[in-house]
């Protein structure tokens, strides 16, 4: 597998990330559809989500700044840095 998928000039597109988000839009989507068909509102289900998507990406933030705690001590302003 290639770890790079292809480059511009400003950002690049790594495999990994494309199959991360690709399995997000699947199951959001599998998930919404099974809901439906039990009664429920199917955009509630991609709010919940949305909402399960940032909390992921900030709790897994959270979890590397207090497994690196000395750096970002040094460095506070990386804190909020997300590339």
């Amino acid at each position: 597998m290639y770890p790079v998928l292809f480059k511009c000039s400003f950002f690049t597109v790594y495999t990994y990330g494309v199959f991360v988000a690709l399995a997000f839009f699947v199951s959001s989507w599998s998930i919404s559809k099974d809901a439906k068909r039990e009664g429920f509102d199917e955009n509630l289900i991609y709010n919940f989500c949305i909402f399960i998507l940032i909390s992921g990406i900030a709790g897994a933030r959270f979890l590397y700044i207090i497994l690196n705690l000395g750096y970002f001590i040094e460095n506070p302003v990386e804190i909020f840095m997300l590339q």
